[in-house]
């Protein structure tokens, strides 16, 4: 594991982040999940020596610089600084790796920049979470009775790292071991006790969503071949809307393997082989034509 620390030269954002294998032939840019941290892929990169994982901590999150007081975590300004971060790498053509929060960045930039990625690959989660439009008013209604109580934000102080650890296991639903090893970049120890380091303000209710016409344009828009890692024990909704959604991507393959929401730390073994027998089947493809 190779640290990186990089400002992005619009945004004046500072990201943490590793490389894995910085000679690997090929590179990737891996998005974590909500509230998680670059080392959420840790596990699959230690197994795909082949594959230069840039893993980033997101704004607001591990060790990565926080917005700006007035500014809101909104999901366009993820596009945009995923795109710095793609700019100041120089990187033309890459894999895209996203889990949950940052599956739903992944594709929504797959969809606005398809000529940029190799292969995409999403672990539950695919396009953003919608409402409905005329939920719209009462959405920015809670938004904005937040943002007045947000200096009041604070994130929960626990006694010892045991509380802290299982705090995150309880919420994650993983295991102990996937819960520390998040811990072991998201965690602070204080004087007097412990506590989880991402800006509290990623917890206040969003401004708008995008609607479900706006996300299937999205999907509609992706060009690269597309794997879909879904989880037995899935918290993403298995509804008409995400059937909608799949069946948009025009070049989608999915599987299912056992395990929760954040399978790739619990069992990273089925999903670094699911991702192989995916690439070698484009690597087929190809060979064939």
């Amino acid at each position: 594991m190779h640290p990186i620390r990089l400002t992005l030269p619009q945004s004046q954002l500072e990201l943490q982040g590793f490389h894995s294998h910085p000679e690997a032939p090929i590179k990737a840019i891996a998005l974590h999940g909500w509230l998680d941290n670059c080392y959420s892929f840790l596990p699959l990169s230690t197994l795909l020596p082949d594959l230069d994982i840039l893993a980033i901590d997101l704004p607001g999150h591990g060790d990565s610089q926080s917005i700006p007081a007035g500014m809101s975590y909104d999901f366009h300004y993820y596009l945009v600084w995923l795109h710095e971060l793609i700019e100041t790498l120089g990187y033309d053509r890459f894999v895209l790796i996203g889990h949950s929060m940052g599956a739903v960045i992944a594709s929504l930039y797959a969809g606005v920049f398809p000529e940029k990625l190799q292969n995409l690959v999403l672990i539950e989660g695919m396009g953003p979470f919608c409402v409905p439009e005329d939920e719209a008013p009462q959405k920015m209604k809670g938004y904005i009775q937040s943002w007045s109580r947000q200096g009041l934000m604070r994130n929960s102080l626990y006694a010892n790292w045991e509380e802290a650890v299982r705090a995150r296991q309880k919420n994650g639903k993983f295991s102990w071991e996937s819960a520390e090893t998040l811990a072991k970049r998201g965690a602070a120890p204080l004087p007097n006790g412990v506590m989880w380091k991402h800006d509290p303000r990623l917890k206040m209710p969003s401004r708008y969503q995008f609607s479900e016409r706006q996300t299937l344009a999205f999907m509609k828009n992706i060009r690269c071949p597309t794997l879909y890692i879904e989880a037995t024990d899935s918290i993403i909704p298995q509804d008409s809307l995400m059937r909608e959604r799949a069946a948009a991507i025009p070049s989608l393959s999915t599987v299912k393997l056992e395990g929760g929401h954040h399978l790739h730390l619990d069992e990273p073994e089925p999903v670094v082989k699911a991702m192989k027998d995916f690439w070698q089947s484009l690597t087929e493809e190809t060979a064939s034509d």
